[in-house]
C-alpha cells in the first residue's frame, strides 16, 4: 500500500472512531438522562453486588451521594430488621428478578428504614444493572389498612360478643319475668313449689349443677337449706334440711350483708380471708359459685346460690346484675306467703276476739230480757259484764278502724297543748286494776322538776301508752313488775316501759311491729290481734318520734319511745 493510501486509511479510521465515540457519548448522555429522570434508584454492580454506579436519585431517596456509595456492597444497605437478607440479594443478582416482588428494608444515611423493591436485569456478563423502587408509602398504607382491618375485626368481634351478651341478658330477663308472673298468678300457698321450679329453670339456663335457698335464723345464728334443685345425676342427700352456723363463714356473710352478689368463677382463687368458705366448697367439689342476697330493709334474711360442680363457669357482670333480682323475688314470694298466713291467722283471731265479747253480751242480755225474777245484785253483775265486754269490743273495732286508716294513708293528728306527765299518770292509773288482777306491780317514775308541756294528739298518744304498758302487764308473770318512766333527754322526751316478763326472742324483735304478727307462747294463750304495736309505731312516727325495743329471754323487755319536745 502506498503512503498515500495508508494516510487515507488512518484518517478514515480516526473519522470512524470519532463517530463511534460521538455516538457513545450521545448514547451515554441519553442513558444518563433516562436514568436520572427515573424516580427509582438505578445502579450497576458486579455479580457479587459491589456498586460501581448509583443514579443521583439515591441522594434524594437514601440521603447518600452516589460517589459515596461506589465500591460498597448492596447488602451493606440492608436494615437490621429487613425480612430479606444478603442471600436473597445474591440470588437475585445471579438469577435476575422473578415475578415475585423482592422487598427489602434498607437503611438511609440517617439510619431511618426505607422499604424498597429490587429489580435486576438478567445478564451473562459480570456486570448487573438494577433498580430500587421506593415502596415505603405503599407499605405504610398497607400497615394502616391492616391496622384498620384488625380494628374492624376486633370491633366486630366485640359487637358480636355484646350482641350475644345482650341476647343472653334479654333471655334471662324474659325468664325472670315469666317466673315473677307465676309467683303473682298462683296462690301464695304454692310458694315452695314455685321456688323449686324457679331454681330448676334458672339452673338450667345458667348451666350449673345445683341451686338452693339458705334462710338465716338470727336467734341461734344458723342458716338452713329450705329449697334445693340439682341437675340430673347430681343429687345431694342431706336427709333433713341442712343447717349450719353462719358465723363459720364471715367473708361470705360480710359480702351478702353489704347487698353484693358473690361471683366466684374459680373456687381455688378465693382470697385468703375466705379460707373457711373455700374449704367447705372444695369438700363439696364446687368449682364455681354465685350467691345472691335476700334483704329486708337492708337486713340479710338469707341468700340464693347456684353452684357448678363438673366445670368452672364465669358469668358476665350484666348477667350477675340481673340475677340479683332473684333474691328479692324469692324473698317476696316467701314474705307474701307469710303475710297471707298472718292474715289468715288475723281473721281467725279477729273472729275469736269478736265472738268472745259478742257471746257474752248476747248471752247476758238475753238472760236479762227473758227473766224478770233476777236478783238485783246478779242483774248488776250481768250489766257490768255486758259493759266490760262492750268496751272490749269497742277497743277491737277501734284497732281495726285505726289500721284501716293507716292502710288507706289517712294520718291526720288532732294536736292539743297538753302536759305529757299528766297524760302518762292518768293513763297508768287506769291500768292499775289490770295489773292488780294479774298480781303485777305497776310503777310510774317521772323525772321531777321538769316541764312536760308539748303538742300531741291526746287520744292517740294515750293508746300508745295503754298498748305498751298493757302489753307489759299481759306478758309479765305473777309477782312481776312493770315500770313506766318519763324523762327529758336533750331535745326529746323519753317514755320508757320496762317489765320483768317473758322477753322477746331475738329473731322476733324485728317482726313485732309488723301488722298481724303475734308472739307465740307455748302453753299460754295470749289474746290480741297483732295490730297494737303496728299502730303504736305508726302513731309515734306521725308525732315525729321513734320507738325501739330491747329484750332478754326470761328477764324482760324495755320499750323506749322518743318524742320531740317542740313541734
Amino acid at each position: 500500500m502506498s503512503q498515500r493510501d495508508s494516510r487515507r486509511s488512518e484518517e478514515l479510521a480516526v473519522q470512524i472512531n470519532n463517530k463511534l465515540v460521538e455516538k457513545l457519548v450521545t448514547s451515554e448522555q441519553r442513558f444518563r438522562q433516562l436514568v436520572e429522570g427515573q424516580p427509582d434508584v438505578v445502579f450497576s454492580c458486579s455479580s457479587t453486588g459491589v456498586i460501581d454506579y448509583l443514579s443521583p436519585v439515591a441522594e434524594r431517596v437514601f440521603g447518600r451521594k452516589p460517589e459515596d456509595s461506589l465500591g460498597i456492597n448492596l447488602s451493606d444497605l440492608l436494615h437490621k430488621d429487613s425480612p430479606l437478607g444478603t442471600t436473597d440479594i445474591l440470588a437475585a443478582l445471579d438469577m435476575g428478578s422473578s415475578d415475585e416482588a423482592l422487598c427489602f428494608l434498607l437503611t438511609a444515611k440517617d439510619g431511618s428504614p426505607i422499604w424498597m423493591r429490587l429489580q435486576i436485569t438478567p445478564s451473562k456478563t459480570n456486570s448487573r444493572i438494577g433498580s430500587w423502587h421506593d415502596i415505603s408509602e405503599a407499605v405504610r398504607s398497607k400497615k394502616e389498612m391492616d391496622g384498620l382491618h384488625n380494628q374492624l375485626t376486633i370491633s366486630n368481634d366485640q359487637l358480636q360478643i355484646q350482641a350475644m351478651g345482650l341476647a343472653k341478658r334479654n333471655e334471662l330477663q324474659a325468664l325472670l319475668v315469666d317466673i315473677s308472673q307465676n309467683f303473682v298468678q298462683h296462690s301464695s300457698s304454692d310458694a315452695d313449689t314455685l321456688i323449686e321450679d324457679a331454681l330448676a329453670r334458672i339452673g338450667h339456663y345458667m348451666g350449673v349443677d345445683r341451686g338452693y335457698v339458705m334462710i338465716l335464723n338470727h336467734e341461734d345464728r344458723s342458716m338452713s337449706n329450705t329449697h334445693e334443685w340439682c341437675a340430673e345425676g347430681m343429687k345431694f342427700d342431706h336427709g333433713q334440711p341442712l343447717s349450719v352456723s353462719y358465723e363459720s363463714f364471715p367473708w361470705q356473710m360480710a359480702c351478702l350483708r353489704s347487698g353484693s352478689a358473690i361471683h366466684v368463677p374459680c373456687v381455688a382463687d378465693l382470697p385468703r380471708e375466705a379460707s373457711a368458705e373455700k374449704q367447705a366448697l372444695q369438700r363439696s367439689g364446687v368449682q364455681s359459685l354465685i350467691a345472691l342476697p335476700m334483704l329486708t330493709q337492708d337486713k340479710l334474711q338469707g341468700y340464693v346460690a347456684f353452684e357448678s360442680i363438673r366445670k368452672e363457669c364465669s358469668w358476665d357482670v350484666d348477667i350477675v346484675d340481673v340475677l340479683q333480682l332473684i333474691g328479692n323475688m324469692f324473698h317476696g314470694a316467701r314474705d307474701r306467703e307469710r303475710v297471707e298466713r298472718l292474715k289468715s291467722e288475723f281473721i281467725a283471731s279477729v273472729s275469736h276476739e269478736l265472738r268472745t265479747p259478742l257471746t257474752s253480751i248476747l248471752g247476758f242480755s238475753r238472760t236479762l230480757s227473758s227473766k224478770t225474777n233476777i236478783k238485783e245484785d246478779t242483774r248488776q253483775e250481768f250489766m257490768e259484764i255486758i259493759h266490760s265486754q262492750s268496751v272490749r269490743l269497742q277497743a277491737l273495732i277501734e284497732s281495726l278502724l285505726e289500721i284501716s286508716r293507716i292502710e288507706s294513708g289517712i294520718h291526720e293528728l288532732k294536736l292539743d297543748n297538753l302536759d305529757l306527765e299528766e297524760l302518762v299518770t292518768a293513763t297508768c292509773a287506769q291500768l292499775v286494776e289490770k295489773a292488780t288482777a294479774g298480781n303485777v306491780k305497776l310503777m310510774v317514775h317521772i323525772e321531777p322538776d321538769t316541764a312536760y308541756g308539748t303538742q300531741l294528739d291526746a287520744g292517740r298518744m294515750r293508746s300508745v301508752i295503754e298498748n305498751l304498758a298493757g302489753n307489759a302487764i299481759k306478758f309479765t308473770p305473777t309477782n312481776g313488775e312493770v315500770e313506766v318512766g318519763l324523762s327529758v333527754q336533750g331535745s326529746n322526751y323519753e317514755l320508757t316501759i320496762s317489765d320483768t316478763g317473758f322477753g322477746i326472742p331475738p329473731n322476733e324483735l324485728d317482726r313485732i311491729f309488723e301488722r298481724f304478727y303475734r308472739i307465740q307462747r307455748p302453753g299460754r294463750e295470749i289474746q290480741g290481734t297483732g295490730l297494737g304495736l303496728a299502730i303504736t309505731r305508726e302513731i309515734v312516727s306521725l308525732h315525729g318520734g321513734s320507738i325501739q325495743v330491747q329484750s332478754t329471754i326470761d328477764k324482760g323487755s324495755k320499750f323506749t319511745v322518743t318524742l320531740p319536745r317542740k313541734r
